[in-house]
């Protein structure tokens, strides 16, 4: 199934029938899962109720399993500005499958390079005092660069998403990025990368809605608990968590899984998350690429 896409005056056909999932595979109960989050894989067990046994295997009728999932931990999650306010004060605000675009939106895939910490001081960029020598950042320089060679490389691609009022842009390290040594990244196997400060804000100055990348999650993983680029990505104050100036109609989805058979470029992108009320939920976000019809 094939559609025809005007953007900027340009016309894009999509295959709508060759989309192609960026979600990772979650192994229920595996003993070797690629993440270590700090939390128990997703486990799987056999929902029994009286004389019901649903196990086919120990003479049930049929299968009825029950899982157990912390979706920040075990793969592709979508988060929401839920994950950061008390639960009373998340009661007002909408469900996972409700901030997420129903229909198809307009993404920029960019493959950038990490930075140390000693670089990204030299660029007088911020980032977490919890910073150890050996991090990598990504920062607000290697985004411009990568949108400067989006531009020039790919410029009707560029301009068609440069003018969209909401952006989605999914951000991937080279694969011979020095971070890449530690992935899949976890607590054991090293720091994962992390965004600075003014890469967050650079990205709300972009008004990027929904981001999209590979580690798991944008802050670093052990940084006192303050999740500052989170509370800037979402515009709350974290002492206060006054929601009156919040972005809540913006996600992170983080932990995606991109193969180098997705060109940087210009995409249509669905993520599919389940209606289920909570500050996240495991999504399968799904790419179809735009490709410029030369007349």
């Amino acid at each position: 199934m094939e559609a025809e896409v005007k953007l900027s005056g340009q016309v894009f056909r999509a295959d709508l029938s060759t989309g192609k999932s960026i979600a990772r595979t979650i192994q229920i109960s595996a003993t070797d899962s690629p993440f270590d989050m700090g939390s128990p894989n997703a486990q799987s067990a056999v929902f029994r109720d009286g004389d019901f046994v649903g196990d086919v295997s120990s003479g049930g009728p049929c299968n009825v399993n029950v899982l157990k999932i912390n979706p920040h931990c075990v793969g592709t999650h979508t988060e929401t500005l839920m994950h950061l306010i008390p639960a009373t004060e998340a009661k007002v605000l909408p469900t996972v499958d409700a901030i997420v675009p129903t229909g198809l939106q307009l993404a920029l895939v960019l493959t950038l390079e990490t930075s140390a910490v000693a670089d990204v001081t030299k660029l007088d960029e911020r980032f977490t005092d919890h910073a150890g020598s050996d991090d990598r950042l990504v920062c607000a320089a290697a985004i411009n660069t990568a949108l400067a060679n989006a531009a020039l490389h790919l410029p009707i691609h560029y301009a068609a998403w440069s003018s969209a009022e909401t952006k989605s842009l999914i951000l991937r390290i080279s694969r011979d990025d020095s971070a890449r040594a530690t992935a899949p990244w976890s607590f054991e196997s090293g720091v994962p990368p992390y965004f600075t400060a003014d890469a967050i804000e650079l990205l709300n100055h972009r008004r990027v809605a929904h981001l999209l990348v590979e580690f798991p999650s944008i802050d670093r993983l052990e940084d006192g608990g303050q999740l500052n680029n989170h509370h800037r990505f979402w515009n709350v104050d974290q002492a206060s968590k006054n929601l009156a100036e919040a972005w809540s109609a913006k996600t992170i989805t983080e932990m995606v899984e991109i193969p180098a058979s997705i060109k940087d470029g210009l995409h249509l992108l669905s993520i599919q998350v389940p209606p289920v009320r909570s500050d996240a939920m495991l999504s399968r976000p799904t790419l179809f690429e735009l490709v410029e019809l030369v007349e």
